[in-house]
């Protein structure tokens, strides 16, 4: 954990006074988050953000509630996401996710963005209680994880042909990334292969593993986000893209990595 605070405060430092918030809720798509995760709640749910760095999507978030909590285990990203959204409805706390100083069943929301893939197996299993903890029944939880190595084969037909560059030059680079975790640890699974695309990485996703994680956690009643490559060429129907979901989950997969494509890394999940 010490050294994912050392590379972030890193990350801060770089970022803060040259990205503002709406360029760079622009471009990670926070705009679009904060919408899917506020789907089926009222203004005045009270929402937490895990891993809440200098507060960007808590930002977005306060756009769609009126009282957000931002959670991180950096004071200095804290510090400056106190200094940069002082006048919003957001309160920043320094904490560990692992031992989140709230009550039981006190919050309608939970949205964790990109940060289980920071986390080992015993860690994430503590986090995701935590979180069912903090949550009243019935709340809404949002995960965001990047999904960009494990694509099927129609998959990457789909995004060299109808990507944006950044999209095709971010999934370039982290296939370079993955295959120089493989040279160095051959024997492991892709799940906990290392490093890719961020020196503090330590698990990969994709979204069968990210479900049963959370079904163990105590959550259910999933729903994904389509990408927008579905809702041109395939889904625009919402319960045909529910089939495909249900049948995606549980296919084989061999089956997933050759015919499939990925449903994307934004889940939202029901407290059961």
């Amino acid at each position: 954990m010490t050294q994912n605070i050392e590379y972030d405060e890193k990350w801060f430092k770089n970022q803060y006074g040259r990205v503002l918030a709406d360029k760079e809720t622009d471009w990670l798509e926070y705009k679009k988050i904060s919408k899917f995760s506020s789907k089926g709640l009222s203004r005045k749910s009270v929402v937490l953000e895990v891993g809440c760095g200098m507060g960007t999507l808590s930002y977005r978030l306060s756009e769609c509630f009126d009282y957000v909590i931002g959670l991180d285990l950096s004071e200095f990203g804290c510090s400056k996401a106190k200094t940069l959204y002082r006048e919003r409805n957001i309160k920043f706390i320094v904490a560990n996710a692992q031992n989140m100083p709230f009550k039981s069943s006190v919050f309608d929301s939970v949205v964790i963005s990109n940060v289980l893939e920071h986390l080992t197996d015993s860690e994430t299993e503590i986090v995701q209680r935590e979180s069912c903890r903090v949550m009243k029944a019935g709340g809404q939880l949002t995960v965001v994880q990047p999904v960009y190595v494990n694509r099927s084969v129609a998959d990457k037909i789909l995004l060299l042909l109808f990507a944006s560059k950044r999209d095709r030059q971010i999934f370039y680079y982290m296939r370079k990334s993955l295959k120089a975790a493989r040279k160095n640890n051959p024997q492991v699974d892709f799940h906990h292969l290392a490093k890719i695309g961020d020196p503090t990485h330590k698990r990969m996703y994709d979204e069968k593993l990210l479900t049963d994680e959370l079904k163990k956690a105590g959550f259910g009643r999933f729903e994904f986000a389509k990408r927008k490559i579905f809702s041109i060429l395939f889904f625009n129907n919402e319960n045909l893209f529910r089939v495909y979901v249900n049948f995606y989950l549980k296919a084989p997969e061999m089956i997933r990595r050759m015919f499939l494509m990925e449903i994307g890394g934004w889940v939202r999940a029901t407290k059961l």
